[in-house]
């Protein structure tokens, strides 16, 4: 490190250098004891952070904007089987009816190749951002996107097309790991969950503009003979990845975290300089020296290397962290999404709304609008991440207890008024769902050690994608045999995955990366975080103020 090399006996070998008791390479006792202190730190005023750091800013939007294709090839997985012309490439002509139709295996087999090719693009992309870097994998994946988009694009039957939902399944997959793990390792930490929760809100916002081009496509373009219905969304699709590759290429630079992991001191100092412009050379060498000090305390206490296994996730506190990375994205997951999702549109045919489709763009936009609100609270001293998430999976468990109760109320036979409750009902889970997935992307992306942290992330990631393959499964069949009283069972699992987020997911909110160390390594309650005062020595914690 250039700027911050030692010599020979000012490398802290030492103890009892207030308090200090480690061996840390690569830093003096001063620079050891001061990089301490700039962990320990109290936070400043985000909305300070965030004007004095636009740089970083600018490359966080870039990465996150790649975020947007998920949300709309998740649309797009079901809603191209309403255009005809589509129908007549991919499936058959039904006479009784004079339209065609994509037969439901086909449907079926389309969303289960697209979740395994999710999983496989997961756990490929932990490995590959933790040898290659964080930067290089994320251009890697918008280039897979380009692929994916052009096979939709010129698939002739639903042979390619297939293909093209495993090329798009391992792209979607891919961001999942490589976006929060690049944000969470280059944002400052006063802005840090509500620059992982972008990801969440660009997920939703690519949904409502898959479903309103899909629907421009299929208005402009009706003819069963023209296939411009179709391809045309899939251009636009197209826009996510450019938009992200001209965003990263003028902002993003490799992670200073992986650049020290890694042993290149110097680059990371480059790229902190890249980040922060602002920051004047002392402060670059804190920064610098801060990474440093994480990184080697987390080596010292776990006795890990850069080419760690993913099996350390689940040893001893790593188990804990990933646990804690994964649960809070899973809750919408856990809580009744995927009844909603399927119910939704059926929702608004019993409330007798003519347009079903600016329905569904109206309750997406309140989601919007909820996603939005989270980010004035996700960082909040007073609320911060758990109060927000916990809020969130206990509002989204009473909609589903409110959809089944509505349900047996009615007798399985709803009428308008009946209609409008469970409308409601979809619209308040929508609205408390998004603000949730704001500091669940936070959790996953935040939770894990520095030398786990993409891992994790692909781990967290891939169980989100394993459940909700299995909910595609198994709802279909539990939903054509009860109906909306499904909401019960959701509204069960609610209230387990509630008594789990209060018991097991702490605050973290504020937290440099050194003291969520600390608190892990001292095993603190779940509850007792946020009042835990770190000190640096992790064998010893207070409790009050912070």
């Amino acid at each position: 490190m250039a700027d911050i090399e030692t010599k020979g006996d000012d490398i802290v070998h030492n103890e009892g250098i207030d308090g200090v008791d480690h061996v840390v390479s690569g830093l003096s006792k001063g620079q050891f004891i001061h990089a301490r202190e700039t962990a320990l730190a109290a936070t400043r005023d985000p909305w300070t952070v965030l004007k004095e750091n636009v740089r970083v800013l600018l490359a966080i939007i870039s990465v996150q904007s790649s975020a947007l294709i998920f949300g709309i090839e998740t649309v797009f997985l079901n809603a191209l089987v309403g255009n005809q012309a589509f129908c007549k490439t991919m499936g058959y002509y039904i006479p009784a009816t004079d339209s065609y139709f994509v037969e439901a295996w086909k449907i079926s087999m389309w969303a289960g190749v697209y979740a395994v090719s999710q999983f496989v693009g997961q756990l490929l992309t932990a490995s590959m951002c933790d040898r290659f870097g964080r930067r290089y994998g994320l251009y890697a994946i918008s280039l897979i996107t380009y692929v994916g988009v052009t096979l939709e694009v010129v698939s002739p039957n639903f042979k390619v097309y297939t293909v093209a939902k495993v090329v798009m399944g391992i792209a979607t997959g891919a961001l999942t790991v490589s976006v929060p793990t690049y944000v969470a390792e280059v944002a400052p930490r006063e802005i840090r969950g509500g620059a992982l929760g972008v990801f969440s809100f660009n997920v939703t916002l690519g949904a409502l503009v898959g479903s309103l081009i899909t629907y421009a496509g299929n208005q402009a373009y009706p003819s069963v003979t023209d296939n411009r219905g179709w391809k045309i969304p899939l251009y636009v699709g197209l826009a996510a990845p450019t938009i992200s590759i001209v965003g990263m290429l003028l902002t993003v630079t490799e992670s200073p975290y992986w650049l020290t992991l890694k042993g290149r001191s110097d680059d990371a100092i480059k790229s902190i300089r890249r980040l922060y412009p602002r920051k004047s050379d002392i402060e670059v060498n804190e920064e610098a020296e801060l990474l440093v000090y994480t990184v080697e305390m987390e080596r010292q206490q776990r006795a890990a290397n850069a080419s760690i296994s993913i099996f350390e996730c689940f040893k001893g506190i790593n188990l804990r962290r990933t646990f804690i990375a994964s649960l809070p994205s899973l809750t919408a997951q856990l809580c009744g999404n995927a009844l909603v999702q399927v119910y939704s549109t059926y929702f608004f045919t019993l409330a007798k709304i003519e347009n079903a489709l600016a329905a569904s763009c109206v309750v997406s936009a309140l989601g919007l609008v909820g996603a939005i609100a989270s980010y004035f609270m996700v960082e909040n001293k007073t609320i911060g991440r758990f109060w927000l998430l916990f809020a969130s999976v206990t509002v989204i468990t009473i909609c589903m207890l409110g959809i089944g109760i509505v349900n047996s109320a009615y007798g399985g036979v709803i009428n308008k008024q009946g209609g409008f409750v469970l409308v409601f009902f979809v619209a308040l889970y929508n609205v408390a769902s998004s603000m949730g997935a704001v500091p669940g992307w936070a959790y996953l992306g935040e939770s894990a050690s520095v030398q786990l942290r993409a891992k994790t992330s692909a781990l967290a990631s891939s169980t989100n994608a394993i459940i909700g393959g299995f909910w595609n499964i198994v709802l279909p069949y539990e939903l054509a045999a009860i109906g909306p009283t499904t909401g019960y069972m959701f509204a069960g699992f609610g209230v387990l995955t509630t008594l789990a987020v209060w018991f097991l997911i702490p605050e973290l909110s504020g937290r440099t990366y050194a003291e969520m160390d600390e608190l892990f390594e001292k095993k603190v309650p779940a509850r007792k975080f946020k009042s835990t005062i770190c000190t640096g020595d992790y064998g010893n914690h207070q409790e009050g103020g912070h």
